[in-house]
């Protein structure tokens, strides 16, 4: 019994030393995504398309290229996210962003969707 008496306090000992730590010093709940309209709900929609084909064409679970939430802050205007660092960026990000500026976009043609350049 003594011995569960002191796992008890064992665990209750962190709990108290969180009082001293500052409020500024915690953790962050992760912020929600951004609300999107209806256009950019949709938009989001083909931005998902792409993260599918290139998933497709380089053999990786579009998953883990970037999830729906991710496409939505980028749509939303937010930059500083995975998708757009390191090889997520060499593999989907670039397309992506090409996509938001109308310099790429998804093409149905011979019976496959593909991304292609748009022509001006």
């Amino acid at each position: 019994l003594a011995c569960q008496a002191y796992q008890a306090a064992s665990l209750v000992e962190p709990l108290d030393a969180r009082e001293e730590i500052p409020a500024e010093r915690w953790p962050l709940a992760s912020t929600p995504p951004p609300r999107l309209n209806l256009q950019q709900d949709a938009l989001t929609d083909i931005l998902m398309a792409g993260v599918r084909l290139r998933g497709e064409q380089h053999g990786v679970s579009p998953a883990m290229l970037a999830n729906r939430r991710e496409v939505e802050r980028l749509v939303a205007g937010e930059r500083d996210l995975e998708v757009l660092r390191g090889w997520r960026r060499a593999v989907l990000g670039r397309d992506l962003l090409a996509m938001l500026e109308g310099r790429t976009w998804p093409l149905w043609r011979d019976g496959r969707l593909e991304l292609v350049d748009v022509a001006d």
